[in-house]
């Protein structure tokens, strides 16, 4: 049976020359290969979809279509990383290009404030968590006391 609710009309690539979004494409994949290169053993990344065809099945045909959407995606992460929720994508998707970049500046700032409070009190809860261990040694060990002897008692008392 043939499913007449598929509309081949709109479920194909609009025709627009893609090639400036695929050189665009090719390019951003060659830099982070690149990249991942010069330390192969400490870097790992990965980059968008290479195919401009892909895009164009989701009505982004052109660089500038591109950048939006990949500053609409970096804001929403940011936020979801923040603040644990997922933003409104329309509202975000609304913002203007020069929008979206000072929010992404400035929750790119507010994640670097977050890492480094949360890798201040990991420090913390380690040091504490080895002072408690070396604490816990020197009892079994012998090297501290938790009080006094009767006859040290005794000669204080003298």
């Amino acid at each position: 049976m043939i499913n007449s609710n598929i509309n081949t009309a709109t479920d194909t690539a609009p025709a627009t020359d893609l090639a400036p979004l695929q050189a665009h494409l090719d390019a951003i994949e060659a830099k982070t290969r690149a990249w991942v290169a010069e330390d192969p053993a400490t870097r790992w990344a990965c980059w968008p979809v290479a195919d401009a065809a892909v895009w164009a099945k989701d009505g982004i045909t052109t660089v500038a279509q591109f950048r939006h959407k990949a500053l609409v995606t970096e804001v929403c992460e940011q936020i979801k990383d923040l603040h644990h929720c997922r933003p409104d994508f329309e509202r975000i998707n609304e913002m203007s290009d020069a929008e979206l970049e000072a929010m992404a500046q400035r929750l790119g700032q507010e994640c670097e404030r977050q890492i480094e409070e949360e890798n201040r009190e990991e420090a913390s809860r380690v040091a504490e968590e080895v002072a408690a261990k070396a604490r816990e040694a020197s009892f079994l060990t012998g090297e501290r006391r938790s009080g006094f002897t009767i006859g040290e008692l005794v000669r204080n008392l003298a």
